[in-house]
């Protein structure tokens, strides 16, 4: 950089309002709820943020149940929605409200409600917005989760904000409680007439920044875990393992059937575990931790994919991994997780300084703050190290190399050439105005910290390997091709690097040593939210080689019917009935219709089979009291910690109690059973048997038993943090139309064809002929008991409870 001859000036920039932003917006969620409702009063996360999210509060298995049969709250995929937004004129040119330029504060939603009641006088003021929090001030992150990165969450909605989803109304008919703005309107929420484009990833709908009307997102991309991590990499007995259950029960690698203790005693268990860290490091930076990483002791336990949560370089490989997952140019090569077609069309960063969050420096030639949209999009701010006018140090992350050549910063008479405290490399600052000393030549450069710096200011992995190979000469780990090409790539950055380049080497030496590939090859498998359903999802509605048991609800037996749309509509005739289950023979249009009631449980790799609800979300008159425990189980959310196929044993002495048919329906005994356990002491567990009708009451130290036919068990309340982790929120937008398998085309196993043979052999013995009326008529009777929810709505405020799907 040349300096100006003109004097340095002050300038004080405006906002730049009118701009649409194109913003990627990651979350973690089960694959059979990807894009089933809007986006609305949700909070959601960048790449880092969702990343360290399952990091810290998934997967870590000493703090589990060992007999869960998924994920902490069925999670089994991350998806990425293309977003556009466009804040309103007058929430971005406010002193108070406008954080990263573009944004409003950001809103904690619980249940569909903003937590904080001091933020009531924001949606009156300035209504809708999309919100940002950033956790990483100074890269000062979760201290279980350091980063080189910065990470953020973000808050879209505010419609109706003051209250649960459960009692907003709708927004043709308002709950006459909904907070409005100061002109009298109820606050209807930010996303657009239309605004989700459920057949393109880029929504079409572009906001116009007014109320009402200030996001839009496209469908999803989504990425299955067990892709992405390795799962469907393991043995099972012979064969790729299926899913994380199957590889859970199957795996054959012992190294992976380990554990930690709460003491950090390593166990042997008898299933594989995906994720487990040594319990001192459950905080990075406590000093116990720094010295057992140093010691050359096992820190973490299970898939390779997941080792080091205390280690920056491998949370940054995981975030370009996940980014190359979903087919991110740059992602692996490039250090790119932002699309940079994107960060071309942004508009450049508003830097007034009258806004709480400024771009520009309050005095020119100062370290900072600056900003740049390289880490997510956002105008995240970064700073200059080694800066004469300070601060010093400077705070991080630190800016990238090239922005004094962007548009924004390119004015020299705004931006004059900062003076550094040093030539050297190493403090950083030289490397702006390309004035270091020394030669950044690889085959040249200094084989210490100013040499390495200068080389990684290049930006090259081949560059940075030729100085590498210099630097490592002699080294064992230099054998190893592989080792040496991503610790080449990830010795570079887009900023100054801040590692020694013993660092470096010692990072060389740990790929080296790394069990299995240091990146696993999962570039570009995302797919689609109708192709990437965790248990086969087709549609969004229906789900093929899944079927239920019992085969037959009490009172039926199967029919023979033309379709599984057939075998559907017979479900919606039937009282009781939630689950249909066809078995197609191929090449034959008809097949057996099952029908199954609530309680029944669902059976993955039934090949043969499609199963589906008694009606499709969209097809429900109304869902405001529904949510969805997995395959399409639509209950109350007074269901959403309750377990399907569990017993816990002993009972209580005492507590067996039958409950009277005269009480109710089953659905509305199990909630008798539960209300029972909340008003009994030292009840833990309440166990519900459907056949005998018998409610049991559970204390501390049961056992737990799996797969367990007509029972269901649960605590004594669900907390609104358990209801949130399975909600279904009522849409107002128009729901894109399921398009139902392709039965024709689905193929029977010989031990199906046995099942067919002998159900067909039972329909003939005993035939059945029930009238059919319309399923719109009968969804009433099917949401039996649902109307119970308002009254028992309790929303708790304790920690979420290990939530099974």
């Amino acid at each position: 950089l040349v300096a100006a001859p003109e004097p340095p000036r002050q300038v004080a920039y405006d906002v730049q309002a009118g701009a649409i932003l194109h913003f990627d917006m990651y979350r973690a969620m089960a694959g059979s709820a990807v894009d089933m409702h809007t986006l609305e009063d949700d909070d959601l996360a960048d790449l880092g943020g969702v990343i360290k999210y399952m990091h810290t509060e998934i997967l870590t298995e000493s703090f589990a149940d060992p007999l869960r049969t998924t994920r902490k709250y069925g999670i089994d995929v991350v998806t990425r929605h293309r977003f556009k937004i466009r804040n309103t004129d007058k929430l971005l040119k406010s002193k108070e409200t406008t954080a990263f330029g573009e944004f409003g504060q950001f809103v904690t939603y619980d249940w569909g409600q903003a937590t904080n009641p001091a933020q009531m006088k924001l949606f009156e003021d300035y209504g809708d917005f999309v919100g940002v929090q950033s956790s990483c001030a100074d890269l000062h992150c979760d201290v279980r989760w350091p980063s080189t990165l910065p990470y953020a969450w973000f808050s879209a909605g505010n419609w109706c904000p003051n209250l649960t989803w459960d009692k907003k109304g709708t927004k043709q008919s308002p709950s006459a409680g909904c907070i409005k703005d100061t002109q009298g309107h109820v606050v209807s929420g930010g996303l657009c007439l239309n605004g989700f484009d459920a057949a393109n990833f880029v929504p079409s709908v572009d906001p116009s920044g007014s109320p009402g009307c200030v996001y839009s997102y496209g469908k999803a991309q989504v990425v299955r875990l067990d892709d992405l991590v390795g799962i469907t990499q393991q043995d099972c007995v012979g064969r790729k393992c299926e899913n994380w259950l199957h590889f859970r029960h199957n795996c054959t690698d012992s190294r992976l059937k380990r554990k930690f203790t709460t003491t950090g005693q390593i166990v042997d268990v008898d299933y594989c575990v995906e994720f487990d860290i040594h319990p001192t490091c459950g905080t990075c930076e406590d000093a116990a931790c720094q010295a057992l990483l140093k010691s050359g002791q096992e820190v973490y336990l299970g898939l390779p994919f997941w080792s080091g949560r205390c280690d920056r370089q491998a949370n940054l490989r995981r975030m370009e991994e996940v980014a190359a997952a979903f087919g991110i140019p740059g992602a692996l090569t490039s250090h790119m997780t932002v699309e940079q077609s994107m960060l071309d069309a942004a508009a450049s960063c508003p830097r007034s300084k009258g806004t709480s969050f400024s771009c520009a420096p309050e005095i020119a030639g100062m370290a900072g703050p600056y900003c740049s949209r390289l880490w997510n999009g956002a105008c995240q701010g970064c700073w200059i190290p080694g800066v004469v006018n300070g601060p010093d140090p400077a705070f991080r992350p630190w800016c990238p190399l090239d922005m004094f050549r962007s548009p924004a910063y390119s004015d020299r008479r705004d931006f004059p050439v900062m003076k550094c405290k040093t030539k050297r490399a190493s403090d950083g600052c030289c490397l702006y105005a390309g004035d270091c000393e020394g030669s950044s030549d690889p085959h040249e450069a200094p084989l210490n910290d100013d040499g390495y710096a200068l080389v990684a200011a290049r930006r090259s992995s081949a560059d940075m390997e030729v100085f590498l190979r210099r630097a490592a000469s002699g080294r064992p780990a230099l054998s190893n091709a592989d080792a040496v090409k991503w610790a080449s790539y990830f010795a570079w950055e887009h900023s100054p690097v801040s590692r020694s380049l013993e660092d470096v080497l010692g990072e060389l030496n740990q790929l080296a040593d790394m069990r299995g590939p240091i990146i696993l090859k999962s570039s570009g498998i995302a797919t689609s939210a109708q192709q990437s359903g965790a248990s086969t999802t087709h549609g969004g509605c229906y789900e093929l080689a899944v079927s239920f048991l019992p085969l037959d609800m009490s009172g039926t037996v199967g029919s023979i019917e033309g379709s599984a749309e057939a075998c559907q509509k017979r479900c919606a005739s039937q009282t009781g009935c939630r689950h249909f289950s066809f078995m197609q023979t191929a090449g034959i249009a008809s097949g057996m219709c099952h029908l199954h009631d609530l309680f029944a449980i669902p059976q993955l790799g039934s090949v043969g089979f499609v199963s589906g609800p008694y009606a499709c979300w969209e097809d429900i008159d109304d869902t405001r009291n529904l949510i969805d425990k997995g395959h399409k189980t639509f209950v109350s959310p007074e269901f959403a910690c309750m377990e399907w196929g569990v017993l816990y044993s002993p009972a209580m002495p005492g507590s067996e109690q039958m409950i009277s048919m005269a009480d109710g329906s089953n659905e509305q005994a199990v909630l008798q059973c539960q209300r029972r356990c909340q008003s009994t002491p030292n009840c833990e567990q309440f166990v519900f048997s459907v056949s005998t009708r018998m409610c049991s009451l559970v204390g501390k130290g049961a056992t737990k038993m799996l797969n367990v036919i007509g029972s269901i068990a649960g605590a004594g309340s669900c907390g609104k943090n358990q209801k949130q982790a399975f909600y279904r929120l009522f849409n107002d937008a128009q729901p894109s139309v399921p398009q139902h398998p392709d039965t024709s085309r689905v193929v029977m196993s010989l031990s199906a064809a046995c099942v067919l043979a002998a159900s067909t052999a039972a329909l003939l013995t005993v035939w059945r002929v029930r009238p059919r009326s319309s399923s719109r008529t009968l969804k009433a009777s099917n949401a039996e008991g649902i109307e119970e929810a308002e009254t028992a709505r309790e929303l708790l405020s304790e920690p979420p409870d290990q939530a099974e799907a």
